[in-house]
């Protein structure tokens, strides 16, 4: 489930089991080493991560509270500070190394990149090109308008996808969507479904 629609359900389940049970959302402040850490983080990519306990902990800590603590958003080092934990090191795959934000915490993929390869990490992503690829359409040739006129404001109030459909000589087009995220002030992923 990706964050957006936890976030929707924390906030929709929190009303409706109010009084009855308590929802939250916990993420990690840096990145937890799991196997999709292994694949997608490359090479060397362990040692800048925590060990999935310190989500464990944070969990405990928020189940631990009473039920009418429902409807919030946590990171699992603010949870844990809350609850006087002051050595992190613990939680590390190797104490003492600089250790990689999450995905989701507002990092452009640019430095998430840049962070890993730092630390001797390869990255088996590749961030997007700052260059414009040249148009060769009508339908490239919107999105490129629309590239130019999203800025830092319209994306840090937006965070959204759209939904084009689309019709003429560019049949093969049927619907377009377009996912606006904070990434340095532009549109950083736009993709098409047949």
């Amino acid at each position: 489930m990706a964050k957006y629609g936890m976030s929707m359900c924390v906030l929709g389940m929190a009303e409706e089991f109010r009084g009855q049970i308590a929802v939250n959302a916990l993420w990690p402040k840096t990145a937890i080493l799991t196997a999709a850490m292994d694949m997608l983080g490359g090479e060397g990519i362990g040692k800048q991560c925590r060990t999935s306990d310190i989500m464990a902990d944070a969990a405990y800590a928020i189940l631990s509270r009473p039920r009418d603590y429902t409807g919030h958003f946590l990171v699992d080092e603010d949870v844990l500070r809350e609850q006087g934990v002051q050595d992190f090191d613990q939680y590390a795959v190797q104490p003492g190394h600089p250790l990689l934000p999450d995905f989701f915490l507002d990092e452009a993929p640019e430095v998430l990149a840049k962070k890993m390869e730092e630390h001797g990490a390869t990255p088996a992503f590749k961030p997007p090109s700052s260059a414009t690829p040249p148009s060769s359409g009508p339908i490239e040739s919107t999105f490129e308008v629309i590239r130019g006129v999203v800025n830092e404001d319209v994306v840090k109030s937006t965070q959204g996808i759209y939904q084009f459909d689309l019709s003429g000589n560019w049949a093969f087009y049927q619907r377009v969507y377009v996912h606006i995220r904070r990434s340095c002030g532009r549109v950083i992923n736009m993709f098409m479904s047949i």
